[in-house]
């Protein structure tokens, strides 16, 4: 995702000081989350690899882990 994907937000974005993407993607069954800095007005952008808590619905400093998806739910 990009800052041009969100359409109409033109006033938002122009107004705000920092715009974060949160996506995520499914490799070789493990769910890798994503949170994208594109827009700071005050600091550096660029993206970087975060670990998601469902249950609390956190993002946290990535950590690597070993465990897929199929394992966890099994």
């Amino acid at each position: 995702p990009d800052i041009i994907d969100l359409k109409g937000t033109g006033a938002l974005e122009q107004l705000s000081h920092v715009v974060i993407l949160i996506y995520r993607t499914l490799e070789n069954g493990v769910m890798k989350c994503f949170a994208k800095i594109a827009k700071n007005r005050n600091g550096e952008t660029g993206e970087r690899q975060v670990n998601f808590e469902g249950s609390m619905f956190k993002f946290t400093e990535y950590e690597e882990k070993s465990e897929r998806m199929e394992d966890r739910y099994s």
